[in-house]
């Protein structure tokens, strides 16, 4: 049953809208699930795919990436020890900085320069960053990560309920990661996500029925 958006669940989700260049309204009256489709509802890079409304939006560097689908740093100030799981790296032996200023800003030539365990070091940072407290990454490793992965590209999929059930599965098929923002997400029984990408949640509750 669709639901208004509460003014908590508005406060929630608003940074994060935010960071997409987008609002609370854009949630609005967007509900799917067994009233709206007859079968899969399909997320895709792909606009004859897409079913469900998304957008292809360009992600500028880790910052922006935190802030719509991360975890806030404020979450650690109010929960101490919450980030207990997730490992923080050191200092590390390669000179990230050089790597970049002989790169000139150019990804592929970045990541060419970089040894198998550079990049397994800087997977590390950005999980660190992302669902962390990114204040514990060295500004040299934002950088680096910047430098690799970004600007990116991400599937955004907004709206304020939907429904998943076995007729109705959720189907995420997309070039890019993905970013979905519900205000509720209701899982049936049978119901199921099928997804091909990396796929980033943010609702204020999700419930499995």
């Amino acid at each position: 049953m669709a639901t208004l958006l509460t003014q908590d669940q508005q406060n929630f989700l608003a940074p994060r809208l935010k960071a997409l260049g987008s609002s609370v309204e854009a949630l609005s009256g967007r509900f799917f699930g067994p009233n709206t489709h007859k079968g899969p509802m399909v997320i895709s890079s792909n606009p004859s795919r897409d079913n469900l409304g998304s957008q292809q939006v360009e992600v500028a560097n880790i910052a922006q990436y935190k802030a719509i689908g991360g975890v806030p740093n404020a979450h650690f100030d109010a929960t101490p020890g919450a980030d207990r799981h997730i490992t923080y790296l050191g200092a590390s032996p390669t000179n990230f900085r050089a790597l970049i200023e002989r790169a000139k800003t150019d990804s592929c030539t970045f990541k060419s320069l970089l040894s198998a365990d550079d990049i397994d070091t800087l997977s590390t940072h950005m999980r660190s960053y992302v669902l962390g407290d990114s204040r514990r990454v060295s500004s040299e490793h934002e950088d680096a990560i910047n430098s690799l992965h970004f600007p990116m590209m991400i599937t955004y999929t907004p709206g304020q309920d939907i429904t998943i059930t076995a007729s109705n599965p959720l189907i995420i098929d997309s070039s890019y990661p993905a970013q979905l923002t519900f205000g509720t997400i209701t899982i049936e029984s049978g119901g199921y996500v099928q997804m091909n990408v990396p796929v980033s949640i943010t609702s204020n509750q999700i419930i499995s029925k």
